[in-house]
């Protein structure tokens, strides 16, 4: 996708979960996120658009130099998804109008994509799934359109599980084949004693996952979306995935 393509998407998100955080309340629980309220939400996701929107604006290249307070102080209640309106359009500004040459520090690495482009896309695809949260307030779940979610399915399987070591591992190698129903990218993930590898193709594989790419991109954050039979094979592989795989800002 490109910059634009991300930008809509960030927009439209953000509309969709500030118009349920108003239906909802802010006290409203949110099932997908059973210790947090809508409250809680709308500032977890207002302070992370204001981090990002602040290593954009500041060029910075590395994150060890953002300022420890970007988000400013919290809204009051009354002010909050106001504060939160304002924190997306700054950040959307900020991305329109950024240098994508710069190379921005960024705790995910994609040797295909500009640091400005993967900044951009973690924060539709943080809003993607946040969005979903504030809607299970009110007891609705509406489907990512697919080539976004196939994004999210992308950015979690490049980006995230194989940073480091890898938080899953396995004596003998095993792997895992994403296959979503609705668009032709598939991935392969092995798991072995070592860092988790993902290969953005179809192989032969011990699990399979099959589904709406909205759907998977949602069991891969522990949203709900797939039923069991979603799941072939070495089942165990899958659900070691959302069990120890974490967001860290390293």
């Amino acid at each position: 996708m490109e910059l634009e393509a991300y930008l809509a998407v960030i927009a439209s998100e953000a509309a969709r979960m500030a118009a349920v955080a108003e239906e909802a309340g802010l006290d409203a629980k949110t099932p997908t996120c059973p210790r947090w309220n809508i409250r809680k939400l709308i500032h977890h996701t207002g302070e992370v658009h204001r981090f990002a929107t602040a290593v954009v604006a500041g060029r910075y290249t590395s994150l060890a130099k953002v300022p420890n307070d970007t988000r400013g102080p919290l809204p009051t209640d009354a002010k909050t998804v106001g504060w939160f309106r304002d924190g997306v359009a700054r950040l959307i500004d900020t991305l329109a109008t950024a240098d994508e040459s710069v190379e921005y520090d960024m705790f995910l690495r994609d040797p295909g994509m500009p640091r400005l482009l993967i900044w951009a896309r973690r924060q539709a695809m943080e809003l993607c799934i946040h969005r979903v949260d504030a809607e299970s307030a009110v007891g609705r779940c509406t489907p990512v359109p697919p080539n976004v979610a196939a994004e999210g399915i992308d950015e979690y399987l490049t980006g995230f599980i194989t940073r480091g070591n890898g938080a899953v591992h396995r004596d003998t190698p095993q792997s895992i084949g994403i296959a979503p129903t609705d668009t032709e990218q598939r991935w392969t993930v092995t798991i072995s004693g070592g860092p988790i590898v993902t290969e953005r193709r179809a192989r032969k594989a011990d699990c399979t996952v099959k589904g709406s790419a909205s759907n998977i991109f949602m069991a891969l954050w522990n949203r709900p979306g797939l039923d069991d039979s979603a799941v072939k094979g070495d089942t165990s592989l899958f659900t070691d995935l959302g069990a120890n795989v974490r967001i860290r800002w390293s």
